[in-house]
Parts: structure tokens; C-alpha cells; sequence
């Protein structure tokens, strides 16, 4: 699973998480590791949105681990988790406007040299 999560996450590398997934024994893994694996795998495939969603479950899953010192330290990994998920959307977000702004800058320029 972790090399799922790895190449994922990491890596973007959604054909290799893939395969890795594809090796795990499904039964064998807790609902929250699911869950875990649902996510970075929605990553992975360029749907981060999606992703960001799907932690509210992922909470709610983390919830039901008996240990109260386990539960608020998965509960503080996954928390840091969906801020890494945002900065990650919004620096994505600012690259793509700032891409745009840079073709909107050479069609001007394109135009007006023509003209």
C-alpha cells in the first residue's frame, strides 16, 4: 500500500499506483486505509478536487480508532494531509492562471506586431 501511496502522492504517477493497488488484498486493509488509498489514487489521476472531498470521510473513518492517543495522531497526519492538498491545488492553480496570463501577453504582442 505504500508504494501505492508513494507513487501517488509523490510521484503523480497514477499507472504505477495502479499497479501497486492492483497487488493489495483489499479485505485485508482497514476501512481508513481504503479510504487512503481512494484518495491518492484520485489524486494520482489528476482529479484533486475529488480527492480534497473524500477526507471528510476519511476523518470520520479515523474517528472510530479506539485509542484516543492513535486517533489524534492520525487525526493531526490526516488534518496536515488536506493542507498539503491545498497548497498543492492552489500553487497548481496559480501556475495554470500565470500560464494563461503568458499566452494572453504573446497573442497580444502577436497581434500588435502584425497589425
Amino acid at each position: 500500500m505504500e508504494a501505492a501511496v508513494f507513487q501517488a502522492w509523490f510521484r503523480d504517477n497514477a499507472a504505477k499506483a495502479r499497479s501497486w493497488s492492483a497487488l493489495i488484498h483489499d479485505k485485508k486493509l482497514s476501512a481508513s486505509q481504503r479510504q487512503r488509498l481512494k484518495i491518492v489514487l484520485l489524486w494520482a489521476e489528476g482529479k484533486p478536487f475529488d480527492a480534497w472531498e473524500q477526507i471528510a470521510e476519511y476523518l470520520s473513518l479515523l474517528d472510530a480508532i479506539a485509542d484516543p492517543n492513535t486517533r489524534e495522531l492520525a487525526r493531526k497526519s490526516a488534518l496536515d494531509w488536506k493542507h498539503q492538498m491545498e497548497s498543492r491545488m492552489l500553487t497548481r492553480a496559480w501556475r495554470t492562471m500565470y500560464a494563461m496570463s503568458q499566452e494572453v501577453d504573446r497573442s497580444i504582442s502577436t497581434h500588435t506586431v502584425s497589425s
